[in-house]
């Protein structure tokens, strides 16, 4: 009964959550496509995120010890997770370059695939090949 309940609480948060995370009018299509393709996670995953990783992770820490290049594509208007905490985890990174953008969110991937993906092959073709790149 305790699972069945669990379950039926997220599905219901995580529309809410996902309609948070747009910065565009999403329509509810788009949201039962969400929806949709997280029944694809078993149960038992989505009640250890919810339980247990939701609230406490925390990589921040753990950053500042990568030696690869590392992309920070952010939305200022990012509901989900702080655009200054963002930033602060850019800037803890050695090799990191952070591009945000003023007019966008958590969805910016989704929302304007055509920007994030712009700037994802502007990052790439700035490495150079991988034999030039220094990890």
């Amino acid at each position: 009964m305790e699972r069945i309940l669990l379950r039926e609480l997220y599905y219901a948060q995580l529309d809410d959550f996902n309609r948070l995370s747009y910065v565009r009018e999403v329509s509810q299509e788009d949201l039962d496509q969400l929806r949709n393709d997280s029944l694809l996670v078993s149960d038992s995953v989505h009640e250890r995120w919810m339980r247990e990783e939701w609230s406490n992770i925390n990589i921040s820490t753990a950053l500042p010890d990568l030696r690869i290049p590392v992309l920070f594509v952010n939305g200022m208007k990012d509901v989900v997770i702080n655009p200054e905490d963002q930033h602060a985890d850019a800037m803890s990174i050695p090799n990191a370059k952070e591009v945000i953008f003023a007019n966008e969110g958590h969805m910016f991937p989704i929302e304007a695939p055509e920007k994030c993906a712009g700037e994802i092959a502007h990052f790439f073709g700035s490495l150079g090949s991988f034999s030039e790149t220094r990890l």
